[in-house]
């Protein structure tokens, strides 16, 4: 049976890599601060805390974590990573985020790119070049748009308004349980090779698009809400925990609108071919959703 070591748990990314690893019969700890994590193992570790996350990958055969909305992201990241080599595991896994993927020397001119349109995303590229040069058969998992960022803004949905500001340049999205089932196989199946994977859904989406298919849920008309950042950032942005993710939030919202983040046929078979099954569709999700509420 694999051992596993989820950093992050307690997020939405978190909670679905849990979920999918024991019930692909992994045995599953969660590094914790304080409270426990409900239906794994928790262990006490804090990411600027060395001795701590020895302690907690002792017996691991495997890691996934995800760094937190923090302002030394960059520095807790490099932590987990020089404990997990010093731990000697057999494959460690990073969910970063959606961006373009190629050998590593390009990648920094790359990432310094993207950088410098979102300077948010330069902590998540410092630590995945680094995931990516570790030695333990790494696996670096770029996810696209949370189709299950659309629950926070459930109310402004149910009332008839789509509000999250996505623009009219496409954007690929994908389901959170997809993500969970991309770490967890790359951790269980040997059969995964080392590199880095996008994790992206079937289709891509503008503001519109997405409000038509909730129309089309909920049986009754939802309409874009607009392009309005600020406004998003005043209504569905104020209930996000930290405030720092919210900022974060709003400036890739920005970055959408101007720029989009399509993904291509290649990404979705590259998506595919890691699931062993195609992605979730967002009509579906929508549809499951929207069953739920009533």
């Amino acid at each position: 049976m694999v051992t596993v070591l989820v950093v992050g748990a307690s997020g939405e990314v978190g909670r679905c890599v849990v979920q999918s690893l024991t019930h692909r019969g992994a045995r599953v700890r969660v590094l914790v601060h304080s409270t426990p994590f409900d239906g794994a193992e928790s262990v006490r570790g804090d990411l600027a805390d060395p001795a701590s996350l020895a302690s907690a990958l002792a017996g691991c055969d495997g890691a996934c974590f995800i760094t937190p909305h923090h302002e030394h992201e960059a520095q807790l990241g490099f932590n987990f990573v020089d404990a997990c080599e010093a731990a000697k595991l057999r494959r460690l896994v990073f969910v970063s985020s959606f961006h373009p993927c190629t050998w590593l020397p390009l990648q920094a001119v790359l990432d310094g790119i993207v950088g410098v349109i979102g300077p948010h995303y330069r902590p998540k590229f410092q630590v995945e070049r680094r995931v990516r040069s570790s030695p333990l058969s790494p696996v670096v998992l770029g996810p696209s748009n949370f189709y299950q960022n659309d629950e926070l803004a459930l109310p402004e949905i149910l009332a008839g308004s789509y509000p999250n500001p996505m623009g009219k340049r496409r954007l690929n999205r994908v389901d959170v349980r997809d993500i969970g089932d991309g770490a967890a196989r790359s951790l269980v199946d040997d059969d995964v090779a080392s590199g880095a994977y996008p994790i992206v859904g079937p289709d891509n989406w503008t503001g519109a698009a997405v409000a038509q298919v909730w129309s089309e849920a909920l049986g009754r008309p939802v309409t874009y809400g607009g392009d309005d950042v600020e406004r998003w950032r005043s209504t569905v942005g104020a209930r996000m925990q930290p405030a720092r993710r919210a900022d974060d939030f709003a400036r890739t919202y920005r970055i959408i609108q101007r720029f989009g983040a399509p993904a291509t046929t290649r990404t979705i078979a590259k998506t595919t071919a890691l699931l062993g099954r195609p992605p979730r569709d967002f009509r579906t999700y929508c549809a499951e959703l929207a069953a739920r509420t009533r």
